[in-house]
């Protein structure tokens, strides 16, 4: 008897399951804004098709920045962990932004896996609130494990690479070749080691991504032996010279 009971009380809740992720996605989402409004409102769904189960978005912002259509499939679902993993496509091969990785959802906590982005300097500045340069390039990144619970970055192993970064301001234009990149989770926030090397530069900084879309820069830049006045000049305005040809940088910001 209990365990046909036990079998009745799981099919009864796989029905329930079901026709839940069957709700439209639009519905699902007007609920979560009703419901949740503290953690959704700085993001803004277009264009919403399909179920939770499979579904698409038009386009989505985040804190008034736009973002490319972004699309999702259920891969998993585990009704004793009450969570769902979900493989998610943000833009395409050909965007100015793209990305993609398998996102598992549960109570307070979300995993990302296997994720991997692409964003053009272009897109980088259109989203950046700071466009003292114009920026040409493009920035690749590959997470191979993130793990958020409670709003705080908890583990994060992964890498990124900048190519062809060509900067252009009023120092004159400044050639950055390639950087690579280390993350890392400090006290909650993300963190990135950035070593970047050019016949114009050469870098080694620390960049913490703090709450409320502010950041920390900290570290040393060191200028080519052929670097123009212009750049030389610029860095003395946020770092100071050690005496040895590199400014020491230690810089807050908002992104």
């Amino acid at each position: 008897m209990k365990r046909v009971l036990g079998l009745s009380f799981l099919a009864l809740f796989s029905l329930s399951v079901f026709v839940v992720l069957q709700t439209p996605a639009v519905v699902a989402w007007e609920q979560v804004k009703k419901n949740f409004p503290d953690r959704v409102r700085t993001v803004k769904l277009q264009g919403i098709e399909g179920t939770l189960w499979d579904g698409s978005a038009q386009a989505a912002y985040i804190n008034g920045r736009q973002l490319p259509a972004l699309s999702w499939n259920l891969e998993a679902l585990s009704p004793l962990d009450q969570s769902a993993s979900y493989q998610l496509e943000l833009g395409h091969a050909r965007s100015q932004l793209s990305a993609s990785g398998f996102v598992t959802l549960s109570a307070g906590e979300i995993v990302l896996e296997d994720g991997r982005g692409r964003i053009t300097g272009d897109a980088l500045q259109k989203l950046s609130r700071q466009q003292l340069v114009d920026i040409d390039g493009q920035l690749k990144l590959q997470i191979e494990t993130l793990k958020w619970v409670d709003g705080q970055c908890q583990l994060l192993e992964g890498e990124g690479q900048l190519r062809d970064v060509l900067a252009q301001g009023r120092f004159g234009s400044l050639d950055l070749g390639k950087s690579s990149l280390d993350f890392d989770c400090d006290k909650g926030n993300l963190l990135a080691r950035i070593e970047q090397k050019s016949e114009d530069l050469k870098s080694s900084l620390i960049l913490n991504l703090l709450n409320g879309n502010r950041y920390r820069i900290r570290g040393s830049v060191t200028p080519g032996e052929d670097a123009n006045r212009n750049i030389k000049q610029a860095l003395s305005f946020i770092g100071k010279n050690n005496g040895r040809g590199s400014y020491q940088i230690s810089y807050k910001g908002r992104i």
